[in-house]
This record gives structure tokens, sequence and C-alpha cells, in this order.
């Protein structure tokens, strides 16, 4: 018989979560078990649930939680204590109350016991401030006191070395009575460094508030700080370095303009005269923020990665777990008012001019204009705003433990055995310092699949991430296939993305946004319309997304003016309703704006486009896509800033492409010392570099740094570099190469010819209109130069025969002009296409799908095709023997292909040169690794090592 209690929601639900926990007991895998109770919490099961056994379903995420913390505790295991408290945090208010509360508090006490020198210290402080937290309501005087008390010795221990940093132990809530005299010696001696007391930011408020106003003491620090505040806002106003060294000089203790001419010393290569200058300050502790973190950017410089190691760990000390619980408390209050407006907008009274303005609009309209309401509030809450600029004043945090492990994954690098391991647990450490992400939670397996595959355990990175997966839960795909596009894997990013977006039972909105995902993968123009059209056209950045793409096909059709407003109203809409912590809106914003100097050649916009972008960085510091974006916009604008000394670029309006074949051009003739020097001293050519080798770390399954690092070998032509560079690519075993391949495909198979014909002549209406205005001479040849290339390439693929001669004519023009222009082996192949193109324009076309001029005539040679006697019969074929025997400038591989396709000992013996060129080698190995499907890299590289 059964019985009817037995048949009650109520009772059936105990039942199952009962065994769930038994289960658990059991000595089940405490990941699934964790899994199985989330779906408890989160379910229908948990309002059915009695109090005392959501407690213990609490408890027991808890214990399951605690068994994934290493043991014996240290402070190494902070992170893991933090995620351990951050996933009890987690449990509804039924599950952090009685057998929950008390297991987390006796594991945060038996943690505590095991701490017992003056090394623990710091760990007791912190798993003290954990528990007070947990203890909220309940009697919390005890651990106040401890806490107190261990604060107290904490800043007497340090405050000789590290007085800011023991200033900040004294002013966190609770303080023991003696913390405010101790507070007093501190600050007797910073009160003659007012940079270290505008550093030290509120905590020198703490001890204001508790001495007299009339307080002699107190009276000396608010003038130092205020005069400190007053200095620090006119130095950010000046711009001369000489007025910057004569202001120095009248006041040694501004740190500001220390910074700011170290990192002048910096930008243009002087490492050891920036390194004096921060040094001169003193011991690290007796710096601001910025001069140690700048100190440790100058150790890395020059290689010496244990002391910048020893620099950003020490810069984090303890502000770490001031950052870590400032963004607890932010969140809490976002949350708090998140709901509280939700509530209001669900009430029977919502806001009435919100109500009034949602009845007027369009249907598809109305939950953009809640959204926008609701974004609009929560910016404007005092209590978020309070706490969100408490967060702020931790800025340097975030970088410095990305730096810290990055210089912690170099260093395990050199090493091996157990120290590399143990280096590589620090790195993998420091980089998960700052994930705040609760211990068993998505959010948490999606942080360790990226960190993982910065640490180079690709199995393990894969394994976290296809956990997520095996959830079944379409957004936290989506969220897969963001990890693997951060990471550089946009191959995997692109096929679980198309995965949910094709999926029939996923949402409708759940397919929008994962189309919108897709088009910022797009590899063609086309390609990223067609998944905007399938994104929600009421989302902010899908229209935004369309803006662009209609600026850029406006351009290409010579309206330059149209294209401008389109690109100026994406970036308008683009910040119209974004968070100012909102990374993402800021980088495209800045994206759009440096486009705009792409319709006006108004330079105003590089400059406002970069400055956007430097502050989205500093905001996130950790996103490798928007630390690639402004590496590679800092690059093209030092490229710019060197050939607006020698062309009006305004006028050129050049692209980042454009401008890098302009300054290889160059590089190879006359004026190479003299720009190669320039660029070398551009702060942001240098700090280009830097970004990069960041990027690197936290994006190494993209070829993206390998591009730049290539490119610098080729321009620097140093052989030493070249070793370097392809030791690190060929050991790069992750690299994404698919774009390169796929862009290969295409054009072979021609799928993307319509798009590029168009963009083509484009192309060539722009250059048109410019070479019609009043150029100098250098810039008239720049903009043959320019129109020259894009008319070769039209040309031999849409076999337009005066176009290809055209282009030949362009550069010998281009070189009268302008005689420091090396285009002797362009003009060279430009022959060769026209033989070609002579021959048989189709046939020609064709096989130029995939190969250069010179490949492309050696392998119809090769295979004694017809085609190859008519092409060397060709006026165009004998004018390039000519061109090719003037031997006018260093040879490449492509002489020494058409070299012994002439059989002239004299041109062989010249062209034979390139097989001792290390940097050549370098290229043909880089290809091969860039471009696998390439079919000629093998050829040239046979013909390297011929004897």
């Amino acid at each position: 018989m059964v019985f009817l209690h037995e048949r009650d929601p109520g009772n059936q639900a105990e039942a199952h979560v009962s065994e769930l926990v038994r289960t658990a007991h059991s000595g089940a895998k405490p990941e699934v078990s964790l899994a199985a109770l989330d779906a408890v919490i989160t379910g229908d099961e948990w309002a059915s649930l009695t109090d005392a056994t959501r407690s213990l379903v609490g408890a027991e995420v808890v214990r399951l939680s605690v068994t994934l913390v290493p043991t014996p505790f240290t402070l190494r295991e902070i992170d893991d204590a933090n995620r351990v408290v951050a996933r009890y945090r987690t449990l509804p208010d039924g599950g952090r109350h009685g057998a929950a509360r008390d297991a987390m508090i006796g594991t945060l006490e038996g943690w505590l016991g095991g701490l017992k020198t003056a090394n623990d210290r710091e760990a007791r402080i912190a798993l003290l401030g954990l528990e007070l937290a947990v203890a909220e309501g309940n009697d919390t005087t005890s651990i106040a006191t401890r806490l107190a008390t261990e604060r107290l010795e904490m800043a007497r221990a340090i405050e000789e070395a590290w007085p800011v940093d023991a200033l900040g132990f004294l002013a966190e809530e609770p303080r023991d009575p003696n913390g405010v005299p101790e507070a007093g010696k501190i600050l007797a001696r910073l009160v003659e460094q007012p940079a270290l007391l505008v550093d030290a930011g509120t905590d020198v408020d703490a001890w204001l508030v508790s001495v007299p106003a009339d307080d002699p003491q107190r009276k000396a620090v608010e003038a130092q700080r205020e005069l400190g505040r007053a200095t620090k806002a006119e130095d950010d106003a000046e711009s001369d370095a000489a007025q910057m060294v004569a202001k120095l000089a009248k006041r040694p203790w501004d740190q500001w303009l220390v910074v700011r001419l170290a990192s002048a010393d910096l930008g243009t290569g002087d490492i050891a005269a920036a390194e004096k200058r921060l040094k001169a300050l003193g011991a690290p502790g007796l710096m601001i923020r910025d001069a140690t973190f700048l100190l440790g950017r100058v150790a890395l410089a020059q290689g010496q990665l244990e002391e910048a190691d020893q620099l950003m760990s020490g810069l984090l000390g303890s502000r770490l777990q001031r950052f870590l619980a400032a963004n607890a408390r932010l969140e809490s209050a976002a949350k708090f008012a998140q709901d509280r407006l939700v509530a209001q907008l669900r009430s029977p009274n919502p806001p009435a001019d919100l109500q009034r303005k949602v009845e007027a609009a369009p249907e598809a309209e109305r939950g953009a204009i809640v959204q926008a309401w609701l974004v609009e509030a929560m910016n404007s809450d005092p209590e978020i705003q309070n706490r969100r600029a408490v967060l702020m004043t931790y800025g340097e945090v975030v970088p410095a433990s990305i730096a810290a492990g990055t210089i912690k994954l170099r260093r395990a690098q050199a090493l091996g055995g157990a120290p590399h391991d143990a280096m590589l647990a620090d790195a993998e450490r420091a980089f998960l310092a700052v994930r705040t992400a609760a211990t068993g939670q998505p959010e948490f397996h999606l942080g360790l699949g990226e960190i993982y595959a910065r640490l180079g355990k690709t199995a393990e990175s894969d394994a976290e991430l296809a956990g997520v997966l095996d959830r079944k839960d379409p957004e936290l795909e989506l969220r897969v296939a963001q990890v693997y596009r951060a990471i550089g894997n946009e191959k995997r990013a692109i096929d679980v993305a198309k995965h949910v977006q094709a999926t029939p039972g996923n949402a409708p909105a759940i397919q929008q946004l994962a189309a919108a995902v897709l088009s910022v993968m797009a590899k063609s123009e086309d390609e990223r319309e067609a998944w905007l059209r399938k994104a929600d056209p009421h989302s902010p950045s899908v229209k935004t997304g369309l803006l662009e793409i209609e600026g850029r096909r406006l351009m290409q059709r010579g309206k330059r003016s149209e294209c401008d407003k389109k690109f100026a109203e994406a970036a308008r809409l683009t910040l119209k309703d974004a968070l100012p912590t909102d990374h993402v809106a800021h980088n495209n914003a800045a994206l759009a704006t440096q486009q705009r100097f792409q319709c006006t050649g108004d330079i105003a916009m590089l400059r406002q486009a970069e400055a956007a972008l430097e502050t989205a960085y500093r905001g996130a510091t950790d996103q490798p896509i928007l630390i690639a974006n402004l590496a590679g916009m800092l690059r093209t604008n030092a490229d710019l800033r060197v050939l607006a000394k020698r062309v009006d670029v305004a006028a050129l309006r050049l692209t980042s492409d454009e401008a890098s074949s302009l300054v290889q051009a160059l590089l190879a003739g006359p004026d190479r010392a003299a720009l190669l020097a320039e660029l070398e001293k551009d702060a942001g050519w240098r700090r280009s570099a830097e970004l990069f080798e960041q990027y690197a770390v936290l994006a190494p399954a993209s070829p993206m740094y390998f591009y730049d690092a290539f490119d610098r070998v080729v321009r620097t032509r140093d052989p030493a570099m070249a070793r370097t560079f392809i030791e690190k690519l060929l050991a790069a075993k992750t690299l994404d190469t698919s774009a390169a391949n796929e862009a290969l495909a295409r054009r072979r198979s021609g799928s993307d010819d319509a798009e590029r014909e168009a963009r083509l002549v484009g192309d060539a209406a722009r250059d048109d209109e410019i070479l019609a205005g009043k150029l100098d001479a250098h810039t008239r040849a720049a903009a043959l130069f320019r129109q020259a290339d894009s008319q070769n390439a039209y040309g031999v693929a849409f076999n337009h025969p005066d176009l290809i001669a055209g282009a030949s004519a362009a550069r010998r023009e281009a070189v009268k002009l302008w005689p420091s222009l090396s285009l002797r082996t362009a003009i060279t192949l430009g022959l060769v296409d026209e033989a070609g193109n002579s021959a048989d324009g189709a046939g020609w076309a064709k096989l130029r799908r995939d190969r250069g001029a010179a490949t492309a005539l050696a392998k119809l040679v090769a295979a004694k095709d017809p085609l190859a006697a008519k092409i060397l019969a060709a006026p165009s074929w004998t004018a390039a023997i000519t061109e090719l025997r003037t031997l006018g400038s260093r040879p490449d591989i492509d002489d020494l292909v058409l070299a012994r396709l002439v059989g002239d000992a004299t041109v062989i013996a010249w062209a034979s040169a390139v097989k001792q060129d290390v940097v050549a080698r370098t290229k043909l190995d880089a290809t091969a690794r860039f471009i696998p499907d390439d079919p000629s890299t093998a050829e040239m590289r046979a013909i390297l090592d011929e004897n």
C-alpha cells in the first residue's frame, strides 16, 4: 500500500535530495555531486524542501567544494578559499543557514588552525576576513577582534619596508584601538612624500577621521595631500619633457613626473635611463604603484625575470584580497539593485514615464527601451557608483596579476623538472587570482579552460571546456565559443557557435546571439552581413555592425562624407547605453572611430581612436582581443607617424596594410637606416611589441603575435632575431592557422571573387581621386605605388591587360618621383605578369590564384607546359630579364627563381646570395607554418637548399 504522504511533492523532494546527499557522502566524484545539487538549488524542488534540508544541502556543497582544495592549507591556497566562500555565497538564503554556515565557518577555522607562524599572518588575515563575512548576523565580536589584532601585527611587521601597504592593513575595518597611533607613526614618515599620501587614497582618510580636526599632524597630512593632488593634476596636463625635468628639480618627491619621464625613456628604448630614474626613488615599498609597475616592465625588458616577478607579485600584496572583497561588494550591490528594479518593473505600478514610452513604441522596440531604462537606472544608482569607485582604486591589481602570471610562465619555460612544475603552478595561481567565480560553477571551469590553454595544458583546457559543453546549455556553449575565441582558436569557436545557431531546439534569442558571435569572426564582408541579418535586429551591436558594413561599402563607392557619418553613428550608438566598465563597447567605438580616418583622412580620428582604446585597455588589461586591437593600432599609427615626415598621410588615407607596405618599400631603399631608427625610437612601435607579447600569452592559439614578430624580423633583417623567432614559432604547437588556409581555398575556388573585385574597383576609384588632386612629389609617388599594387592584382585576377601594364608604368613613375622607394622586384614581377597575361590571360589568372608570379612561371617551365614557351617568348619577359640584370637591390627568393629561368651566370651568382640569408629562409619557414597548404613553399625551399 502507498500512503498518501508518500505522494506529497514535498516528501518526494525531501527523499530525492536526501538520497543525493547520501550519494555525495559515499564517495561520488565531487564535480558530479555538485552539479546534481546545483540542479536542486536552481530547480523547482528547492521550494518544497524544509529549512533543515536546505541547510544540509548547503553544508554538503561546502564539504564537496573543500575537497577540491589542496592540503595542507597555506597562503598559496588563499585563492581556493576565496572560491569556496564564493561558492557558499551563491547558495540561496535557505542554504546559507544552520548546518551550511556551521560547515563554512568550521572549514575556515580548520584552515586557520594549521597556520601558526608569523609567515602565515597574511593567510590568517585573509581567512579571518572571509570568516567575518560568512558569520555576518551571528556573534562576530571574537572574529573581529582576532582580525584587528592580526592586521595590527602585520602592519608593524612591514611598515618599515612597505609603509603604504601597512597603512592599508590599519585602515580596514575592524580596527584595533592601537591602530590609530600606529598609523600616525607611518604618516609621520609619509608626510614629506605627497605622492605616497595620494597613492594611499582612502586609507589616509581612515586615519584622518580618527584624530581631532585641530591635530597638528592631521593638518600637515591634509595640506601635503592636497599639494600632491594639485601637483598630479598639473602633471597630467604637462607634455613638454624639458618642463617636466625642470619641475622635478624643484620637487623631487613628484613621482608622477618620474613615471612620465621614465615611460618616455622606455618608449625610446633607453631602458637604462628609465631604470636609473625609477630606482632613484628608493625601494619598491617607497614608490607609488605606477612606478613599481613600470620598474617591473623595465626589469622585464632587460630579461631580469626574477626581479620583474618580485616587483609584480609584491605590487599585489594585500591589495589583491581587498580588490576581491571590493569586487564582491560591487556585485552584491548590482544584484540587489537589479532585483529591486526588476521587481519595480513587474509591479502593478511600474515607472509612469517608462510605461508611456513603452506603450508608444512599436512592439519590436519595447524590449530595448526597457533594457536601456534598466542600464541607466543601475548606472545612476548611488550605491553602485560608490562601490565601483572603491573598486577602481585597485586598478593596478588585474594588470599586475596578469603580468605576474605571464612572467612566471616565462620563468617556467626556462626551467625543468620539479622547479618547472612548481613555477607553472605559481603562474596558474597568478592568472586565477583575480577570477572571482565560485568553485564548481561553470564560470570557474570556463576560466580554467582559458588559463590551462595559456599554460600550454591543451588537453586539460579542452577537457574543462568539454565538461561545460556536456551540460548541453546553449548559453554556456556560446560562452565556450567566446573562450575559444579569446585564446585565439577561432576555428573551434566558430564550430561551437555554428552548432548553437543551427540547433533547432534552441530558443530564437539564443540562435540570434550565436549569429552575432559568428559575425565578428566572419572571413568576408558578405559573410559578416549574412550572420548579422540572422541576429537580433534590435540589438545595438547588430545595428552598429550593419552600419559599419554600409560605411565600408560607401567608402568603396567614393562617398566619403556618407561613409564618415556611418562610422560616427556606429561609434555613438555603441556607447549610447554602455556601462563605463563595458570594455567591449569602448573597444568597438574606438575601432569605428579609427575607420573614420579611411573615409576622410582626418588624423584627429586616429588620435581619438588610440586614446579611447587605451582607456578601454586600462579597464580590461586581461582581455586578449582588446589587447591585440590596441597593439595593432599602436603599430599602424607608428608607421603613419614615420611616413608623415615624408608624405601627406591625410591625403593618402592609408590602411594599416598599405602603410606597412609603403614602409617596407622604403626600408628596402637608401633611407633604410634613418627610417628604421625612427621606428625603433617610436614609443607606440615599441609598446605594440610589448602588447603583442602579452597577447601571445593570453591567446596562445592565435598566430597574430607571430605575424607581428615576423614583420619585425623582415624589417630589421636581424639574423639572431630571425632564429629566435623561428624557434618560438616551431615550438607553438596549438596555432590556429585555419583562417589563412581557408582564405587560400576561397581564392582558389573564386568564391570571394565578387567581393574582391568590388574592393579593388573601390581602391581604384579612391586612387584616381587622390591622384587627380595637387600632391607633392613623394605623396604622388606613394599614391602611384599603392595604385600599382591594386591595379596589378585586379588586372591579373580578372584578366585586364591594360591594368597590368598601367601598374608597371605607375611603379616606374613612382621611382622617378621618389628614388628612395625600392620597387625593382615589384617591377620585375609585374613584367612577368604582363607576359603571362599576354600569353593566356584566363590560364595565367587561374595559376596565380595560389602562387606568386615567379613560382607560377617556374611551375609551367618545370612541367614543360606549352604556355611556358609563349610566356618566355613575350616582349614583357625580355623586359623582365633586363630589369633583373640591373642587380639593383638586395636579392630575394623570387629573384633566384627567375635567375634560374634566365640562365645568366652573373644573375644567378648575384641572386644566389639569398641562400645564405637567414631572414629569407625564415620567411619560408614562417610561410609553411602560417599557410600549411601553400603549394610553393616547399618548391622554393628546395631551390634554396640546392648546391
